[in-house]
Protein backbone atom coordinates (compact mmCIF):
# COMPACT_ATOMS: atom_id res chain seq x y z
CA UNK A 1 0.00 0.00 0.00
CA UNK A 2 1.14 3.28 -1.12
CA UNK A 3 2.24 5.55 2.13
CA UNK A 4 0.42 8.69 1.20
CA UNK A 5 -2.83 5.97 1.95
CA UNK A 6 -1.66 4.46 4.84
CA UNK A 7 -0.29 7.24 6.83
CA UNK A 8 -3.63 9.27 6.38
CA UNK A 9 -5.54 8.83 9.51
CA UNK A 10 -2.32 9.38 11.74
CA UNK A 11 -1.22 12.99 9.65
CA UNK A 12 -5.03 14.34 10.27
CA UNK A 13 -4.22 13.49 13.86
CA UNK A 14 -1.06 15.15 13.85
CA UNK A 15 -3.06 18.09 11.91
CA UNK A 16 -5.22 17.97 15.10
CA UNK A 17 -3.40 17.88 17.76
CA UNK A 18 0.40 17.81 16.92
CA UNK A 19 2.50 14.73 16.52
CA UNK A 20 2.48 14.72 24.74
CA UNK A 21 4.92 12.51 24.84
CA UNK A 22 3.15 10.14 27.28
CA UNK A 23 0.77 7.26 26.96
CA UNK A 24 -2.44 8.29 25.15
CA UNK A 25 -4.97 5.00 25.40
CA UNK A 26 -8.06 5.05 23.07
CA UNK A 27 -10.89 4.33 24.45
CA UNK A 28 -14.48 3.26 23.10
CA UNK A 29 -17.77 2.91 24.70
CA UNK A 30 -20.19 0.46 24.60
CA UNK A 31 -23.25 1.70 26.65
CA UNK A 32 -26.62 0.33 27.21
CA UNK A 33 -28.39 1.60 24.50
CA UNK A 34 -25.67 0.11 22.60
CA UNK A 35 -25.64 -3.79 23.75
CA UNK A 36 -29.38 -3.41 24.35
CA UNK A 37 -29.67 -4.66 28.12
CA UNK A 38 -29.17 -3.98 31.78
CA UNK A 39 -26.14 -1.47 32.35
CA UNK A 40 -24.13 -3.38 35.04
CA UNK A 41 -21.25 -5.44 33.79
CA UNK A 42 -18.78 -8.20 36.46
CA UNK A 43 -16.58 -10.05 33.85
CA UNK A 44 -15.17 -10.75 30.64
CA UNK A 45 -13.43 -13.33 28.88
CA UNK A 46 -12.96 -14.62 25.68
CA UNK A 47 -13.59 -17.79 23.50
CA UNK A 48 -11.38 -20.16 21.62
CA UNK A 49 -13.37 -19.02 18.48
CA UNK A 50 -12.97 -15.05 19.37
CA UNK A 51 -16.47 -13.97 20.83
CA UNK A 52 -16.38 -12.50 24.06
CA UNK A 53 -18.57 -12.94 26.38
CA UNK A 54 -19.70 -10.13 29.43
CA UNK A 55 -20.45 -11.28 32.88
CA UNK A 56 -24.14 -9.08 33.30
CA UNK A 57 -26.33 -8.52 36.03
CA UNK A 58 -28.82 -9.81 33.51
CA UNK A 59 -27.22 -12.79 32.13
CA UNK A 60 -24.82 -13.74 29.90
CA UNK A 61 -23.79 -10.96 26.86
CA UNK A 62 -22.14 -11.50 23.94
CA UNK A 63 -19.87 -9.63 21.03
CA UNK A 64 -18.66 -11.45 18.05
CA UNK A 65 -16.61 -8.60 17.03
CA UNK A 66 -19.50 -7.08 14.82
CA UNK A 67 -23.03 -7.37 16.48
CA UNK A 68 -23.78 -7.47 20.53
CA UNK A 69 -26.11 -10.33 21.27
CA UNK A 70 -28.26 -10.36 24.18
CA UNK A 71 -27.86 -11.77 27.93
CA UNK A 72 -28.48 -15.54 27.94
CA UNK A 73 -30.26 -15.33 31.77
CA UNK A 74 -28.57 -17.83 34.29
CA UNK A 75 -30.78 -20.68 35.76
CA UNK A 76 -30.76 -19.22 38.57
CA UNK A 77 -30.90 -15.49 39.62
CA UNK A 78 -30.03 -14.31 36.39
CA UNK A 79 -26.76 -12.55 36.64
CA UNK A 80 -23.49 -14.00 35.88
CA UNK A 81 -20.76 -12.27 38.32
CA UNK A 82 -17.43 -13.98 37.20
CA UNK A 83 -16.26 -15.89 34.83
CA UNK A 84 -12.74 -18.19 34.32
CA UNK A 85 -11.57 -20.34 31.56
CA UNK A 86 -10.02 -23.73 32.20
CA UNK A 87 -8.65 -26.34 29.43
CA UNK A 88 -11.11 -24.63 26.74
CA UNK A 89 -13.58 -24.83 28.65
CA UNK A 90 -15.50 -21.44 30.45
CA UNK A 91 -16.90 -21.28 33.88
CA UNK A 92 -19.49 -18.75 35.12
CA UNK A 93 -20.69 -18.11 38.28
CA UNK A 94 -23.69 -16.42 39.11
CA UNK A 95 -26.18 -15.36 42.07
CA UNK A 96 -26.48 -18.61 43.92
CA UNK A 97 -25.83 -20.68 40.71
CA UNK A 98 -22.29 -21.99 38.71
CA UNK A 99 -21.97 -23.92 35.65
CA UNK A 100 -19.73 -23.90 32.03
CA UNK A 101 -20.78 -22.17 28.81
CA UNK A 102 -21.71 -25.04 26.30
CA UNK A 103 -21.78 -24.17 22.66
CA UNK A 104 -24.16 -26.07 20.31
CA UNK A 105 -23.69 -27.21 16.54
CA UNK A 106 -25.59 -23.99 15.43
CA UNK A 107 -23.12 -21.48 17.07
CA UNK A 108 -25.86 -20.35 19.58
CA UNK A 109 -24.76 -21.02 23.30
CA UNK A 110 -26.57 -22.07 26.71
CA UNK A 111 -25.72 -21.77 30.47
CA UNK A 112 -25.41 -25.36 31.61
CA UNK A 113 -25.75 -25.39 35.76
CA UNK A 114 -23.47 -27.48 37.82
CA UNK A 115 -26.35 -27.33 40.95
CA UNK A 116 -27.09 -31.27 40.09
CA UNK A 117 -23.25 -31.95 40.82
CA UNK A 118 -23.56 -30.40 44.57
CA UNK A 119 -24.60 -32.23 47.41
CA UNK A 120 -28.52 -31.44 48.51
CA UNK A 121 -26.81 -29.86 51.97
CA UNK A 122 -24.69 -26.83 50.21
CA UNK A 123 -27.29 -25.42 47.60
CA UNK A 124 -27.88 -22.64 49.65
CA UNK A 125 -25.53 -20.51 48.65
CA UNK A 126 -25.16 -17.09 47.29
CA UNK A 127 -22.96 -15.32 44.71
CA UNK A 128 -19.91 -16.47 43.21
CA UNK A 129 -17.03 -13.77 42.97
CA UNK A 130 -14.05 -15.43 42.13
CA UNK A 131 -12.21 -18.17 40.34
CA UNK A 132 -9.39 -19.77 40.22
CA UNK A 133 -8.16 -23.20 38.77
CA UNK A 134 -5.37 -25.37 39.91
CA UNK A 135 -4.55 -29.31 40.27
CA UNK A 136 -7.00 -30.08 37.93
CA UNK A 137 -9.97 -28.38 39.80
CA UNK A 138 -11.77 -25.45 39.43
CA UNK A 139 -12.22 -23.59 42.62
CA UNK A 140 -15.46 -20.94 43.29
CA UNK A 141 -15.11 -18.66 46.12
CA UNK A 142 -18.60 -18.38 47.34
CA UNK A 143 -19.01 -16.02 50.44
CA UNK A 144 -15.83 -16.91 52.10
CA UNK A 145 -16.54 -20.80 51.18
CA UNK A 146 -14.79 -22.81 48.47
CA UNK A 147 -16.68 -25.04 46.11
CA UNK A 148 -14.47 -26.91 44.09
CA UNK A 149 -15.16 -29.12 40.85
CA UNK A 150 -13.26 -31.76 39.85
CA UNK A 151 -14.84 -32.06 36.62
CA UNK A 152 -17.17 -34.91 37.87
CA UNK A 153 -19.00 -33.80 41.01
CA UNK A 154 -19.01 -30.02 43.20
CA UNK A 155 -17.38 -30.53 46.79
CA UNK A 156 -17.35 -27.91 49.49
CA UNK A 157 -13.58 -27.45 51.52
CA UNK A 158 -12.36 -25.11 53.99
CA UNK A 159 -15.98 -25.09 55.49
CA UNK A 160 -14.43 -23.93 58.93
CA UNK A 161 -12.53 -21.21 57.42
CA UNK A 162 -13.36 -17.63 55.84
CA UNK A 163 -12.28 -17.10 52.07
CA UNK A 164 -11.88 -13.50 51.00
CA UNK A 165 -9.53 -14.08 48.14
CA UNK A 166 -7.92 -16.90 45.85
CA UNK A 167 -6.02 -16.81 42.58
CA UNK A 168 -3.36 -19.17 41.05
CA UNK A 169 0.13 -18.72 41.17
CA UNK A 170 2.94 -22.20 40.14
CA UNK A 171 0.07 -24.86 40.15
CA UNK A 172 -0.86 -23.67 43.58
CA UNK A 173 -3.89 -22.04 44.93
CA UNK A 174 -3.09 -18.78 46.54
CA UNK A 175 -5.98 -18.36 49.58
CA UNK A 176 -6.61 -15.47 51.89
CA UNK A 177 -8.36 -16.50 54.75
CA UNK A 178 -9.99 -13.81 56.94
CA UNK A 179 -7.98 -13.52 60.45
CA UNK A 180 -4.92 -15.96 59.54
CA UNK A 181 -2.98 -14.52 56.09
CA UNK A 182 -2.06 -16.24 53.15
CA UNK A 183 -2.15 -20.13 52.45
CA UNK A 184 -0.18 -21.78 49.29
CA UNK A 185 -2.72 -25.09 48.81
CA UNK A 186 -2.46 -28.42 47.07
CA UNK A 187 -4.90 -31.09 46.98
CA UNK A 188 -2.93 -32.93 50.06
CA UNK A 189 -2.37 -29.91 51.92
CA UNK A 190 -2.56 -25.90 53.26
CA UNK A 191 0.30 -24.30 54.22
CA UNK A 192 0.42 -20.75 55.76
CA UNK A 193 2.80 -18.27 54.02
CA UNK A 194 5.03 -16.11 56.79
CA UNK A 195 4.59 -12.85 57.47
CA UNK A 196 1.12 -12.80 55.58
CA UNK A 197 -0.73 -11.77 58.53
CA UNK A 198 -0.62 -8.26 56.89
CA UNK A 199 -3.71 -9.96 55.36
CA UNK A 200 -5.77 -11.70 58.01
CA UNK A 201 -8.09 -8.41 58.34
CA UNK A 202 -6.63 -6.77 54.98
CA UNK A 203 -8.06 -8.39 52.26
CA UNK A 204 -6.33 -8.82 48.87
CA UNK A 205 -8.09 -7.74 45.85
CA UNK A 206 -6.15 -9.00 42.95
CA UNK A 207 -2.40 -10.94 42.85
CA UNK A 208 -1.29 -10.06 38.85
CA UNK A 209 1.40 -12.82 38.26
CA UNK A 210 4.61 -11.76 36.77
CA UNK A 211 5.68 -15.37 36.71
CA UNK A 212 8.56 -15.18 39.29
CA UNK A 213 7.02 -12.89 41.52
CA UNK A 214 3.07 -11.76 42.63
CA UNK A 215 1.93 -8.00 42.60
CA UNK A 216 -0.78 -7.87 45.67
CA UNK A 217 -3.11 -4.92 46.04
CA UNK A 218 -5.05 -4.68 48.81
CA UNK A 219 -6.86 -1.65 50.77
CA UNK A 220 -4.43 -1.23 53.55
CA UNK A 221 -1.28 -1.91 52.45
CA UNK A 222 -1.40 -0.93 49.22
CA UNK A 223 0.79 -2.99 47.04
CA UNK A 224 3.13 -5.15 47.45
CA UNK A 225 5.53 -7.97 46.03
CA UNK A 226 5.62 -11.18 46.34
CA UNK A 227 8.64 -13.25 45.63
CA UNK A 228 7.11 -16.38 47.26
CA UNK A 229 9.17 -15.59 50.85
CA UNK A 230 9.07 -12.26 51.37
CA UNK A 231 6.89 -9.27 51.25
CA UNK A 232 8.12 -5.62 50.16
CA UNK A 233 6.53 -2.76 50.17
CA UNK A 234 5.70 -0.47 47.27
CA UNK A 235 6.46 3.01 48.01
CA UNK A 236 4.67 4.81 44.83
CA UNK A 237 1.76 7.17 43.90
CA UNK A 238 0.01 4.55 42.69
CA UNK A 239 -0.22 1.94 45.76
CA UNK A 240 -1.64 5.19 47.64
CA UNK A 241 -3.77 5.82 44.68
CA UNK A 242 -5.36 2.16 44.92
CA UNK A 243 -5.96 2.50 49.18
CA UNK A 244 -7.68 5.99 48.15
CA UNK A 245 -9.95 4.88 45.15
CA UNK A 246 -10.80 1.04 46.50
CA UNK A 247 -9.18 -1.15 44.46
CA UNK A 248 -11.25 -4.33 42.80
CA UNK A 249 -9.22 -6.20 40.64
CA UNK A 250 -6.21 -6.53 38.83
CA UNK A 251 -4.57 -8.47 35.56
CA UNK A 252 -1.26 -8.42 33.58
CA UNK A 253 -1.46 -6.61 30.68
CA UNK A 254 2.04 -7.23 29.21
CA UNK A 255 5.77 -8.16 30.32
CA UNK A 256 6.45 -5.19 31.95
CA UNK A 257 2.29 -3.34 33.28
CA UNK A 258 -0.18 -4.22 35.43
CA UNK A 259 -3.52 -2.62 35.09
CA UNK A 260 -6.19 -2.53 37.96
CA UNK A 261 -9.94 -1.49 38.49
CA UNK A 262 -10.73 0.95 41.20
CA UNK A 263 -14.53 1.19 42.46
CA UNK A 264 -13.91 5.38 42.41
CA UNK A 265 -10.86 6.09 40.28
CA UNK A 266 -11.03 4.24 37.17
CA UNK A 267 -8.43 2.21 35.84
CA UNK A 268 -4.62 2.56 36.80
CA UNK A 269 -1.59 1.05 34.93
CA UNK A 270 1.51 0.14 36.90
CA UNK A 271 5.02 -0.90 35.99
CA UNK A 272 6.44 -4.09 37.30
CA UNK A 273 7.95 -2.58 40.20
CA UNK A 274 4.42 -0.66 41.11
CA UNK A 275 5.48 2.59 39.94
CA UNK A 276 2.55 4.66 38.46
CA UNK A 277 2.36 4.96 34.41
CA UNK A 278 -1.32 6.01 33.73
CA UNK A 279 -4.58 6.90 35.22
CA UNK A 280 -7.31 6.47 32.58
CA UNK A 281 -10.96 7.93 34.25
CA UNK A 282 -14.17 9.05 33.11
CA UNK A 283 -12.74 12.30 31.77
CA UNK A 284 -10.60 9.93 29.49
CA UNK A 285 -13.35 8.37 27.90
CA UNK A 286 -14.62 5.74 30.14
CA UNK A 287 -18.42 5.53 30.57
CA UNK A 288 -17.54 5.64 34.27
CA UNK A 289 -14.82 5.14 37.06
CA UNK A 290 -16.80 2.13 38.97
CA UNK A 291 -14.37 -0.20 37.60
CA UNK A 292 -15.64 -3.89 38.34
CA UNK A 293 -13.32 -6.19 36.28
CA UNK A 294 -10.48 -6.35 33.66
CA UNK A 295 -9.50 -8.40 30.49
CA UNK A 296 -7.15 -8.74 28.20
CA UNK A 297 -8.22 -10.08 24.96
CA UNK A 298 -5.72 -12.21 22.04
CA UNK A 299 -4.98 -9.12 20.63
CA UNK A 300 -3.84 -7.73 23.98
CA UNK A 301 -6.64 -5.34 24.23
CA UNK A 302 -8.01 -4.25 27.38
CA UNK A 303 -11.92 -4.75 27.96
CA UNK A 304 -13.71 -3.01 31.04
CA UNK A 305 -16.45 -4.19 32.73
CA UNK A 306 -18.14 -1.25 34.44
CA UNK A 307 -20.81 0.19 36.35
CA UNK A 308 -22.22 1.67 33.14
CA UNK A 309 -21.55 -0.31 30.27
CA UNK A 310 -18.32 -1.91 28.72
CA UNK A 311 -14.69 0.26 27.50
CA UNK A 312 -12.38 -1.12 24.89
CA UNK A 313 -8.97 0.37 25.89
CA UNK A 314 -5.54 -0.14 23.62
CA UNK A 315 -3.03 -0.25 26.43
CA UNK A 316 -0.80 -2.06 24.13
CA UNK A 317 -1.37 0.12 20.94
CA UNK A 318 -1.07 4.03 22.82
CA UNK A 319 -0.82 6.59 20.76
CA UNK A 320 2.15 9.17 21.78
CA UNK A 321 1.03 13.01 20.54
CA UNK A 322 3.97 15.42 20.24
CA UNK A 323 2.75 19.18 20.42
CA UNK A 324 3.87 22.21 19.10
CA UNK A 325 4.47 22.81 23.36
CA UNK A 326 7.14 19.61 22.82
CA UNK A 327 8.81 21.37 19.77
CA UNK A 328 6.63 19.90 16.87
CA UNK A 329 5.86 22.28 14.34
CA UNK A 330 4.16 22.87 11.00
CA UNK A 331 1.42 20.71 9.52
CA UNK A 332 2.67 17.26 8.67
CA UNK A 333 3.14 16.74 4.65
CA UNK A 334 4.13 12.80 4.47
CA UNK A 335 5.62 10.00 7.06
CA UNK A 336 8.48 7.92 6.02
CA UNK A 337 10.18 5.16 7.97
CA UNK A 338 13.84 4.63 7.72
CA UNK A 339 16.74 2.87 9.70
CA UNK A 340 14.17 1.91 12.30
CA UNK A 341 13.27 5.97 12.48
CA UNK A 342 10.19 7.60 11.43
CA UNK A 343 10.41 10.80 9.52
CA UNK A 344 7.41 13.35 9.52
CA UNK A 345 8.08 16.11 6.78
CA UNK A 346 5.71 19.63 8.00
CA UNK A 347 5.32 22.96 6.75
CA UNK A 348 8.41 23.73 8.76
CA UNK A 349 10.70 21.47 8.79
CA UNK A 350 11.25 17.61 9.14
CA UNK A 351 11.33 15.83 12.77
CA UNK A 352 12.64 12.41 13.67
CA UNK A 353 11.27 10.20 15.94
CA UNK A 354 12.29 6.76 17.90
CA UNK A 355 12.09 5.25 21.92
CA UNK A 356 13.89 8.19 22.99
CA UNK A 357 11.75 10.87 21.45
CA UNK A 358 11.49 13.29 19.04
CA UNK A 359 14.38 15.10 17.15
CA UNK A 360 14.04 18.27 14.21
CA UNK A 361 16.85 18.67 12.15
CA UNK A 362 17.58 21.97 12.58
CA UNK A 363 19.23 22.74 9.02
CA UNK A 364 15.72 22.42 7.62
CA UNK A 365 13.24 25.00 8.65
CA UNK A 366 11.24 25.37 5.49
CA UNK A 367 8.53 23.24 3.94
CA UNK A 368 9.54 19.35 3.07
CA UNK A 369 6.91 17.98 0.47
CA UNK A 370 8.17 14.28 0.51
CA UNK A 371 10.69 11.64 1.65
CA UNK A 372 11.99 8.65 0.15
CA UNK A 373 13.82 5.31 1.80
CA UNK A 374 16.50 4.29 -0.81
CA UNK A 375 18.18 1.11 0.52
CA UNK A 376 20.86 2.80 2.90
CA UNK A 377 19.55 6.37 2.15
CA UNK A 378 16.85 8.22 2.83
CA UNK A 379 16.15 11.26 0.57
CA UNK A 380 13.43 14.36 1.69
CA UNK A 381 12.23 16.64 -1.19
CA UNK A 382 12.10 20.32 0.27
CA UNK A 383 11.17 23.84 -1.27
CA UNK A 384 14.75 24.49 -1.19
CA UNK A 385 15.76 21.14 -3.63
CA UNK A 386 17.04 17.47 -2.80
CA UNK A 387 18.67 16.52 0.12
CA UNK A 388 20.05 13.92 1.81
CA UNK A 389 20.35 11.71 5.17
CA UNK A 390 24.51 11.84 6.20
CA UNK A 391 24.89 10.21 9.49
CA UNK A 392 23.20 12.92 11.92
CA UNK A 393 22.20 15.71 9.36
CA UNK A 394 20.83 16.44 6.14
CA UNK A 395 22.79 17.51 2.96
CA UNK A 396 21.87 19.34 -0.41
CA UNK A 397 22.55 17.15 -2.76
CA UNK A 398 20.23 19.03 -5.83
CA UNK A 399 18.68 22.31 -6.14
CA UNK A 400 15.50 20.88 -8.03
CA UNK A 401 12.20 21.26 -6.20
CA UNK A 402 9.79 18.04 -6.44
CA UNK A 403 6.17 17.78 -4.46
CA UNK A 404 6.45 14.20 -4.78
CA UNK A 405 8.85 11.31 -5.17
CA UNK A 406 8.44 7.62 -6.45
CA UNK A 407 10.61 4.99 -6.02
CA UNK A 408 11.48 2.18 -8.63
CA UNK A 409 11.46 -1.33 -7.39
CA UNK A 410 14.02 -3.70 -8.21
CA UNK A 411 16.25 -0.82 -9.86
CA UNK A 412 19.04 0.34 -7.18
CA UNK A 413 19.42 4.48 -7.29
CA UNK A 414 17.07 5.11 -9.52
CA UNK A 415 13.06 7.04 -8.62
CA UNK A 416 11.52 10.07 -10.09
CA UNK A 417 10.70 13.26 -9.15
CA UNK A 418 7.24 15.16 -9.56
CA UNK A 419 6.37 18.33 -9.67
CA UNK A 420 4.25 20.76 -10.68
CA UNK A 421 4.24 20.07 -14.63
CA UNK A 422 6.91 17.51 -15.14
CA UNK A 423 7.93 14.09 -13.98
CA UNK A 424 11.64 13.38 -13.95
CA UNK A 425 13.60 10.16 -13.98
CA UNK A 426 16.62 11.01 -11.21
CA UNK A 427 19.94 9.15 -10.98
CA UNK A 428 21.89 8.71 -7.93
CA UNK A 429 25.39 9.09 -8.12
CA UNK A 430 27.58 9.37 -4.92
CA UNK A 431 26.38 12.41 -3.59
CA UNK A 432 24.81 13.82 -6.85
CA UNK A 433 21.85 13.68 -8.59
CA UNK A 434 21.22 13.21 -12.89
CA UNK A 435 17.82 14.56 -13.95
CA UNK A 436 16.00 13.64 -17.28
CA UNK A 437 12.53 14.54 -18.29
CA UNK A 438 10.50 12.04 -18.93
CA UNK A 439 6.80 13.67 -18.82
CA UNK A 440 6.01 17.69 -19.66
CA UNK A 441 2.38 18.22 -19.21
CA UNK A 442 0.70 21.43 -19.82
CA UNK A 443 -1.44 21.13 -16.70
CA UNK A 444 -1.31 21.47 -13.46
CA UNK A 445 -0.19 17.87 -11.78
CA UNK A 446 -1.87 17.21 -8.50
CA UNK A 447 -0.65 13.70 -8.05
CA UNK A 448 0.97 10.84 -9.56
CA UNK A 449 1.27 6.72 -9.09
CA UNK A 450 3.64 4.22 -10.61
CA UNK A 451 1.14 1.49 -10.72
CA UNK A 452 1.96 -1.63 -12.65
CA UNK A 453 5.14 -0.19 -13.98
CA UNK A 454 3.27 2.62 -16.19
CA UNK A 455 2.50 6.29 -14.86
CA UNK A 456 -1.18 7.29 -13.32
CA UNK A 457 -0.94 11.14 -13.26
CA UNK A 458 -3.82 12.98 -11.93
CA UNK A 459 -3.93 16.39 -13.54
CA UNK A 460 -5.70 19.51 -13.20
CA UNK A 461 -10.05 19.92 -14.13
CA UNK A 462 -10.53 15.79 -12.36
CA UNK A 463 -8.23 14.43 -15.52
CA UNK A 464 -6.41 11.41 -14.88
CA UNK A 465 -3.37 10.45 -17.84
CA UNK A 466 -1.56 6.95 -18.05
CA UNK A 467 1.55 7.12 -19.82
CA UNK A 468 4.30 3.37 -20.09
CA UNK A 469 8.08 4.04 -18.42
CA UNK A 470 8.84 5.61 -21.77
CA UNK A 471 6.73 8.77 -21.25
CA UNK A 472 4.00 7.88 -23.79
CA UNK A 473 1.06 8.76 -23.18
CA UNK A 474 -1.59 5.70 -23.44
CA UNK A 475 -4.94 7.37 -22.86
CA UNK A 476 -6.40 10.07 -20.58
CA UNK A 477 -9.57 9.67 -18.83
CA UNK A 478 -12.10 12.84 -17.39
CA UNK A 479 -13.22 11.84 -13.97
CA UNK A 480 -16.92 12.24 -13.50
CA UNK A 481 -17.01 14.57 -10.71
CA UNK A 482 -18.93 17.05 -8.63
CA UNK A 483 -18.53 20.96 -9.72
CA UNK A 484 -17.03 21.33 -5.91
CA UNK A 485 -14.80 18.42 -6.06
CA UNK A 486 -11.25 18.10 -7.17
CA UNK A 487 -8.79 14.91 -7.37
CA UNK A 488 -6.05 15.06 -5.24
CA UNK A 489 -4.89 12.05 -5.00
CA UNK A 490 -4.54 8.47 -7.26
CA UNK A 491 -3.32 5.32 -6.38
CA UNK A 492 -3.02 1.49 -6.34
CA UNK A 493 -5.52 -0.19 -3.72
CA UNK A 494 -6.87 -3.80 -3.25
CA UNK A 495 -5.73 -3.96 -6.71
CA UNK A 496 -7.33 -1.22 -8.55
Amino acid sequence: MNKYIFWTALCLVCLAQGVLAQHSYQVSVYDPETYNDFRQNWAAIQYRDGRLFFGNSNGLLSFDGNEWHQAIHAPVGSAVLSLHQYNETIHWGGAGDLGIIMPDSTGLYSLESLRSKIDSTKLNFSAVWGMADAGGSVYHRISGDLYVFNGDTVNVELEDKTVTFLSSWKNRLLINIDGEGLFLKTDESLEWIPESEIYSDDPIFAAVNFDHFLMLASREQGLVLFDGTRFTPVNDVASEYLKEHNVYRGIRINENEAAFATLSGGILIAGRDGSLIKVIREADGLPTDVIYNLYLDREEILWAATEYGIAKIMVNHPLHRFTPEQGFQGAPLFIEEHGGRVFVGTTEGIFGFDENGMERFGELQWRVYDGLSLESRFIVSTHEGLYHLDGSNFDKISSNRYLFLIDVPGISGEFYGVSSDKIERLLQDNNAIASETLIDLETEIRHASLINREFWVAGQYNEVHRYNPQGEKIYSYLVDLPDDARLNQIDLLAGR
